[in-house]
């Protein structure tokens, strides 16, 4: 059997945060991520959004993903670190 190149974007065992990920390109780029193989912190100003999309990433890809509401242009950044921390543990 021959490699693809899908082979080279294995992302088993990593965990990737993806900002702007309730709507639009970010929640195509999360479950792109997931499907992969990684394990997704969803964050947008909006928990709703990110809940809706970590509920289906579940779904589809069996990945965990973890909802975080932020606004990552007003917050310091050892507010986001932390809160990241505790999500992904």
């Amino acid at each position: 059997m021959t490699a693809t190149v899908l082979d080279s974007f294995k992302l088993t065992n990593k965990r990737a945060l993806i900002t702007g990920a309730g709507k639009g390109l970010g929640k195509v780029m999360a479950g792109a991520l997931a499907q992969a193989g990684a394990d997704v912190a969803i964050s947008a100003r909006t928990l709703s959004d990110c809940e809706t999309v970590a509920s289906e990433i579940i779904q589809n890809t069996g990945r965990r993903a973890v909802p975080i509401a932020a606004d990552c242009v007003s917050a310091p950044v050892s507010s986001r670190k932390s809160r990241l921390r505790s999500a992904l543990r």
